[in-house]
């Protein structure tokens, strides 16, 4: 008998197993969606752009430095 249930069993969790997975996957991805998640792409053109602005600003720093020095 043991060995029936067991394979019901079996059967029942290869077919709800594909359905519960793909219902998590699609809130997950309801969620970014949602909440405006960046893709990685989106991310790495973000802190390209944060690293370029802050080479400016490092350079604008070190022009003012250098000009506070030649007036003093």
């Amino acid at each position: 008998m043991s060995a029936v249930s067991d394979a019901m069993l079996q059967g029942l969790r290869d077919r709800l197993v594909p359905l519960i997975r793909r219902t998590a996957e699609d809130v997950v991805l309801d969620v970014i969606e949602r909440k405006g998640i960046p893709s990685r792409t989106e991310f790495r053109q973000s802190l390209a752009s944060v690293e370029e602005r802050a080479r400016l600003v490092e350079s604008a720093k070190a022009e003012l430095a250098e000009l506070e020095r030649d007036l003093a």
